[in-house]
């Protein structure tokens, strides 16, 4: 995944956050972020509030073919506003 607007992420991940980051599908951004270690446990603390940042970014997910004959395109949880793009 990777921020469309990276300026919203702290300085110190503008550039991190641009470049992309591993994710995992089915997941979610805040774990990913977790996983790869850009962020603290967000459930430690007042690390969630810290991190209000990640609700602030627009993330692109990209896909990658694996040879399948059928794809489903699910979205659970989605933020309270969203937008779906799909082949462009």
């Amino acid at each position: 995944m990777t921020a469309l607007n990276p300026q919203e992420a702290p300085e110190d991940l503008r550039n991190r956050v641009a470049n992309g980051v591993e994710a995992r599908v089915p997941g979610e951004a805040t774990m990913d972020l977790l996983r790869a270690g850009f962020i603290g446990d967000p459930y430690d603390g007042d690390d969630e509030q810290a991190q209000q940042w990640i609700g602030d970014v627009d993330w692109w997910f990209s896909w990658h073919d694996d040879g399948s004959q059928r794809h489903d395109l699910v979205s659970y949880g989605l933020g309270t506003v969203a937008a779906l793009e799909l082949n462009g």
